[in-house]
């Protein structure tokens, strides 16, 4: 019995799917790393633990990344190092969307989707009774990590689920040393140590040689309080000085060397030593453990006509990002002193999700199906220095989609639908740098499919409501930067179009051109951040004067399929109208931190994306025998 919500596929563009069986022999732990071997997709990684697609240079609150088709609790586009939380080992396939996704999923798909599909809901009812699987794994390096998963039919209609996994390792060995040659050169520049996190004992020297004469003015000044002079002051290209109202003529400086090249600096600076900001240990990635632990479970109603199903899901991770921050702790001593110490950068993760999945089948030639589905979601995460909370978001979400696919006639079909989401975001910690806000986002949508073979045109429009606000807050200390300005409230009307015509040859080879238009708005972060974020270590600071991002994006694309051989090409560009950017202001804080600010500009993305295969069938080499005793 095939399940009703498998048969009312959405009707789109070409995409990828990865199965299980893909999956299985990619074995990553994260969502960019297992992606990246596809052409245009990068793994925008922060550290070993955590990494996120990066789709045609786009990621993070570019990149909807979804659960069943439902949007869930994901932090990666306003920190980097948090992660959605998946059970790998529970994921039966992966779609990716390139390329601008909004009339499917909204703004945040601008630069492309990818929808995690699960095995928590049973689709089918099982050919056995109970089927089940569990896995074992042991390695010197990555850990070990343990799976199970058990199905089984219940009576004549229901399906049940239960599954588990659990993972730990420990720092990584890699060949050779974390940091690169350039972390210990004495010519390394301020912004590069910063990065690379080292700190440089530096002395900056005068060359005395260059100046002439004294300051008659200085020598006579120098002890007295209201000049505040020092013996920087002191030295000085001019052959007079003023006291007074006279003109006095200042000595020579008997250590001024005459006919020097005009062009020597008059500052040398001298660096006495490099150390790192925690110690590091040639072949080990420092702080780079983790730990995961999730369990599943779900059961399903399936009837021919039509089918309810509902998952549990818990997930719970703690690692580490391979770098460290600096706070202030006080030394135990008898004075008032503070002494910087660098702690690693920890994150942990709870999350708690329920999802309800229905599809219906009418007794209609003309509507397909009808699918709603709900997801509910509270989580709890934490920026940790070593032990230390820094930062910690409680989120609750609730995202609810409705589609209906309909059969107009043989050439003509299509989905339309509406979804909703809202997010209340809720932070503790003396550093957090987002004030407590909730976001409402709302989107109805149609996409229509025509064939006429050899020719398949896809057109879609979706118009999506955005309200982003922030919450009373009195604990909430905002940087001394913009930080969000006067945190108003903001509403966005987004509008989103595409439209894609393919040209078939006898299912051999193919051209298509695709145009769509998006609009995204801006992130709780872009908006309202406003503080130290020490996981990128930088003083984050938001503007809400900023407006939507907006891109046109035009493709074209070929293919090639005859016997084993396979080959494509593609050629995308994308205008982009306000794209949101943290900037550099050049100002630089205490402890390392970088001061950032939002800010938006024009610019153009564009490239090309080729992928060739041949596949062999080994078979022929080989001859079944039966050999009878």
């Amino acid at each position: 019995m095939s399940a009703i919500w498998e048969k009312s596929k959405l009707n789109v563009r070409q995409k990828t799917r990865l199965d299980r069986k893909q999956l299985d022999r990619i074995q990553a732990q994260t969502l960019g790393e297992t992606l990246s071997h596809i052409p245009g997709i990068q793994n925008a990684s922060f550290g070993p633990n955590s990494g996120m697609p990066m789709i045609r240079s786009l990621s993070g609150s570019r990149v909807s990344v979804l659960s069943n088709g439902l949007s869930i609790n994901d932090l990666s586009g306003i920190s980097p190092n948090i992660n959605p939380n998946f059970d790998m080992d529970n994921l039966r396939e992966i779609e990716l969307y390139k390329g601008a996704a909004t009339v499917l999923f909204g703004g945040k798909a601008i630069g492309g989707a990818v929808n995690v599909k699960d095995n928590t809901i049973p689709m089918n009812r099982l050919p056995k009774q109970i089927t089940g699987q569990a896995s074992a794994e042991l390695g010197t390096n990555n850990g070990n990590s343990q799976s199970m998963a058990f199905n089984a039919n219940i009576g004549q209609y229901w399906v049940g689920h239960i599954g588990a996994m659990r993972l730990r390792h420990g720092n990584l060995k890699i060949p050779g040393n974390t940091k690169a040659a350039i972390a210990y050169d004495p010519k390394i520049d301020h912004l590069t140590a910063a990065m690379a996190q080292v700190n440089v004992d530096r002395e900056t020297i005068r060359n005395l040689t260059l100046y002439p004469y004294l300051s008659q003015f200085v020598i006579e000044h120098m002890g007295d309080p209201k000049w505040d002079l020092s013996e920087a002051d002191l030295y000085t290209f001019e052959n007079y000085s003023f006291i007074n109202g006279s003109k006095v003529l200042n000595p020579q400086n008997d250590k001024y060397v005459a006919g020097q090249d005009p062009n020597t600096p008059l500052y040398t600076e001298v660096v006495h030593g490099i150390t790192d900001y925690a110690p590091v240990k040639p072949g080990v990635m420092p702080n780079s453990h983790a730990e995961r632990n999730a369990v599943n479970a779900g059961a399903s109603y399936i009837r021919d006509n039509f089918q309810l199903g509902l998952g549990l899901y818990a997930l719970e991770s703690y690692y580490g990002i391979p770098g460290f921050a600096q706070r202030n702790k006080p030394v135990h001593s008898h004075t008032t002193v503070w002494t910087p110490i660098y702690e690693p950068i920890n994150t942990r993760t709870y999350s708690y999700a329920w999802q309800v999945e229905s599809a219906f089948k009418p007794k209609t030639e003309l509507i397909s199906a009808v699918k709603f589905n709900y997801r509910g979601e509270v989580s709890d995460d934490r920026e940790l220095l070593g032990r230390y909370r820094v930062n910690k978001f409680d989120s609750e979400r609730h995202a609810l989609r409705s589609e209906i696919t309909q059969q107009f006639n043989p050439f003509w079909s299509g989905t339309s639908g509406v979804d909703f989401s809202f997010v209340a975001l809720r932070g503790e910690g003396d550093r957090r740098y987002i004030p407590n806000n909730l976001s409402r986002e709302g989107g109805i949508f149609t996409l229509q499919t025509i064939e006429l073979n050899p020719i398949t045109a896809h057109l879609g429009y979706r118009h999506d409501w955005v309200a982003r606000r922030t919450l009373s807050d009195p604990t909430y200390q905002r940087s001394r930067g913009m930080a969000g300005g006067d945190l108003s409230a903001r509403d966005f009307s987004l509008n989103h179009f595409s439209g894609d015509i393919k040209y078939s040859i006898f299912d051999m080879a193919y051209v298509q051109a695709t145009f769509s238009h998006a609009e995204r708005a801006p992130g709780v972060n872009e908006l309202y951040a406003g503080n130290d974020h020490f996981a990128i270590l930088v003083e984050e600071n938001g503007d809400d004067r900023l407006n939507k991002e907006s891109s046109n994006s035009y493709e074209l694309s070929a293919g090639l399929k005859y016997g084993g051989f396979k080959w494509s090409a593609t050629h995308y560009r994308s205008f982009f109208k306000d794209y949101l950017y943290l900037a550099h202001t050049g100002i630089s804080r205490s402890g390392g931190f970088l001061v950032k600010e939002w800010r938006a500009s024009d610019t153009e993305i564009q490239g090309w994306e080729l992928e060739g295969a041949y596949t062999y069938d080994t078979s022929l080499f080989f001859v079944n025998r039966t050999i009878r005793l």
